[in-house]
């Protein structure tokens, strides 16, 4: 639980009614010698005596920035890896994400979840054996996945590879962006709305 107000970690204003029963009393809100513990043996709300106030709460835990964004279209697959032209937003919290660039630059500093999932496939029945999926901060590739099936023979056609990871920004100039390719013996495709990104402030 966190909670911040102004940043000095009170929180005022809190009527005898406002709090569920199960959880804190009205009765051990006015107690002035009460603690309830948040993480049990560390952190502890402390009321002022009058039940007006509670002190003690931590500040942070926050997930917004967040995103959610997709390829509005498919996109031919090459043999090198293509940035994804992630033009189609779903959720974009906080405005950090370039439908023309394609890159996330969150404003807030802090620890991010990030996932990218690159769905491709193929034009020829069991033609496609690979997906990959990269992500990439500041220009370099921090990690991937690769996905491989031999559909020889058989007759599925796509293959899904996704990729995740906690990554530090800055808040200022940190960017993400994010790369895809398919491999097999016949034209194949980074598929639309199967292929999208995730990502969240998570401290």
């Amino acid at each position: 639980m966190a909670i911040t107000i102004n940043g000095s970690g009170t929180i005022t204003g809190i009527s005898q009614g406002g709090l569920p029963d199960d959880v804190i009393t009205a009765d051990d809100i006015k107690d002035s010698d009460y603690q309830a513990p948040l993480v049990a043996g560390t952190d502890y709300l402390a009321p002022d005596g009058d039940g007006s106030a509670l002190t003690g709460l931590s500040s942070g835990g926050s997930s917004t920035p967040y995103i959610s964004v997709r390829l509005g279209s498919s996109m031919t697959a090459n043999a090198s890896y293509q940035k994804l032209v992630l033009d189609t937003e779903d959720f974009d919290s906080d405005g950090n994400f370039d439908t023309s660039t394609y890159r996330f630059t969150p404003q807030t500093s802090g620890k991010y979840f990030v996932i990218c999932h690159v769905n491709t496939d193929s034009s020829s029945t069991g033609a496609l054996t690979h997906t990959f999926s990269r992500i990439y901060k500041n220009g370099s590739l921090i990690t991937g996945a690769n996905a491989y099936m031999d559909f020889r023979g058989y007759g599925s056609t796509a293959v899904n590879a996704t990729s995740s990871v906690i990554v530090s920004m800055n808040g200022s100039t940190d960017y993400l962006e994010f790369y895809g390719k398919g491999q097999g013996s016949a034209t194949h495709y980074l598929r639309s709305n199967d292929t999208n990104v995730q990502a969240w402030k998570i401290e």
